[in-house]
C-alpha cells in the first residue's frame, strides 16, 4: 500500500512547533508555568513527564515490554494513557483507539550507540512484522521535542493491530533510551492527533 497523505503528514517536523501556552490552549513550556487547576504531571515513575489536561486520560504502569525473549534487548517499562473521549467498550472493557506509552527502555548504552539502537528496535519490533501487524514503516529521520534531540519513526497498522498509525519517538538521555508511542486510528486521527501532539511537546527526562 502506498504511503496515504495523513501517513505523510506524521512525517513533518513542523507538527512539533507550537508557540508557549497561547489563546488556542497549547501546552509547551515548563511545568511550573503550565501547571494549574486544568493540568497535571504524567508520574516520573520512568524517568519521564509529561503535562496532561486533567482528567481527560487513562492512566497505567506497565513493565517489561515488549515480554517475548526475543525482544529482550528492547524491553521497556512504560506508563500508558489512552484518551477517554475515544474509548470504546468492548466485553466490559474500555479499548482506546487514541494511547500514548511513555516508555524507558531498560538496556543501558553509551551516546555512540543510541543510533544504532534505534535502528535495531526498529527493525526488530517493527519491521519484521510488515505484513502482519504493519502495512509500511517509514524511514528514521531526525526530530527535536520539548528540546531534547531524538529520531523518530512512523507505522502504518495493518489489520491485526488496527487500523491507523504508529508514531515512534526516541531518546537518549543520561545513559538511557527513552521513548514516546503515538497511537491513533483513522477514524480519531483528525481530532486526536494533535491533542497527542500537544501534551509531547512538553515532554521532560530525568
Amino acid at each position: 500500500m502506498k504511503f496515504n497523505l495523513r501517513f505523510l503528514l506524521l512525517l513533518l517536523p513542523i507538527f512539533f512547533h507550537y508557540s508557549c501556552k497561547d489563546e488556542e490552549g497549547t501546552l509547551e513550556g515548563d511545568p511550573q508555568d503550565i501547571i494549574d487547576e486544568n493540568h497535571v504531571l504524567l508520574d516520573d515513575r520512568y524517568g519521564i513527564t509529561a503535562v496532561f489536561p486533567k482528567g481527560e486520560w487513562s492512566n497505567s504502569y506497565l513493565d517489561t515490554l515488549p515480554q517475548s525473549d526475543f525482544y529482550k534487548n528492547y524491553q521497556y517499562s512504560a506508563i500508558y494513557t489512552g484518551l477517554y473521549s475515544d474509548t470504546i467498550m468492548k466485553d466490559d472493557a474500555p479499548l482506546y483507539p487514541t494511547g500514548m506509552y511513555f516508555m524507558r527502555f531498560h538496556k543501558k548504552i553509551d551516546p555512540s550507540e543510541f543510533d544504532d539502537f534505534a535502528k535495531e528496535y526498529k527493525e526488530y519490533v517493527y519491521n519484521q512484522m510488515l505484513e502482519a501487524y504493519y502495512n509500511e514503516v517509514s524511514a528514521i529521520s531526525d526530530t527535536t521535542i520539548g528540546g531534547y534531540s531524538g529520531v523518530k519513526f512512523v507505522a502504518d497498522r495493518g489489520i491485526n493491530v488496527g487500523d491507523g498509525y504508529e508514531e515512534v519517538i526516541l531518546f537518549y538521555h543520561n545513559s538511557r533510551t527513552y521513548g514516546v508511542t503515538i497511537i491513533t486510528s483513522d477514524e480519531k486521527f483528525d481530532d486526536s492527533y494533535p491533542k497527542c501532539q500537544d501534551i509531547v511537546s512538553t515532554i521532560k527526562l530525568k
